[in-house]
């Protein structure tokens, strides 16, 4: 439909000129009315919306009412913030999701690359539980593995926290002391026992959202580059510069795409 015209449209057909696509006629119907639940305030703690896709992939997926899930299933699955991704790499079998979160960028691309095998890592507790939920029909059907574990430089030991209650998709990690490790600590891993966990042969995209642990993916030794074929990343603050992301991506023979204000690419 003509963008000038769903503008002018009202408010309720904007909102299905948008989604119908997206979404069953039930969850289009289910999700205006936590749209509209979600502006007046009135979404609770510990409640949970269920919502069955028609794309990318034709499956349910489950989000948490209040807190930033929506902001991400509007990022990835409304405004595919992945597309440029998927528009330059063509064809994928072998994917590996570094900060997955509650699953939404591991089914856009399970939904188009339909041959993709996915390994998809989360540190937070309560993502990682919807994540396994949300991806459970992929892993059943033997297309998709999760790991609860955070991406460090070394193994380690991490502790974890959310930058506001509700921001789910901002969770951040940080190195700790053996003495200071309990029973909530994450298991910290280098990129190297990532991919070996994944049993994957090589690594056609790496996605990295980890909100801002990108720095430590690329401190040390980098020889597991030489498996990758591609790499979409999001940073966060100084992330880029701190990580002197530029220069490794040129001397390990990738090339760099802005891929939108989202994501930065690097392709071989």
């Amino acid at each position: 439909m003509n963008q000038k015209i769903v503008s002018k449209l009202p408010w309720s057909a904007r909102f299905i000129a948008k989604w119908f696509r997206l979404l069953s006629t039930d969850s289009l119907l289910a999700f205006r009315r936590y749209t509209l639940k979600n502006e007046a305030g009135l979404t609770r703690e510990g409640e949970t919306l269920t919502l069955r896709l028609r794309s990318p992939l034709n499956c349910s997926i489950t989000i948490r009412e209040k807190g930033s899930d929506i902001s991400t299933f509007h990022e990835v699955i409304g405004e595919q913030v992945y597309r440029p991704v998927v528009d330059l790499i063509k064809s994928c079998k072998f994917v590996v999701d570094l900060g997955g979160n509650i699953g939404l960028a591991a089914l856009y691309f399970a939904g188009h690359y339909p041959d993709a095998k996915i390994f998809t890592v989360e540190p937070n507790e309560s993502s990682h539980r919807l994540l396994s939920h949300n991806l459970n029909s992929l892993v059943a059907a033997g297309r998709c593995e999760v790991l609860k574990a955070g991406v460090w430089s070394h193994e380690t030991q991490l502790g974890g926290g959310m930058l506001a209650p509700d921001r789910f998709s901002a969770f951040q990690i940080q190195e700790i002391s053996d003495s200071a490790s309990t029973d909530n600590s994450i298991r910290g891993l280098p990129l190297p026992a990532i991919l070996e966990a994944s049993g994957f042969p090589r690594v056609d995209l790496l996605k990295i959202d980890i909100e801002g642990a990108e720095v430590k993916v690329f401190d040390g030794n980098l020889d597991w580059l030489d498996r990758v074929g591609a790499i979409a990343i999001e940073f966060h603050d100084d992330s880029r510069a701190e990580s002197d992301f530029d220069n490794i991506m040129k001397h390990h023979g990738f090339r760099l795409v802005d891929a939108g204000s989202h994501t930065v690419m690097a392709l071989r």
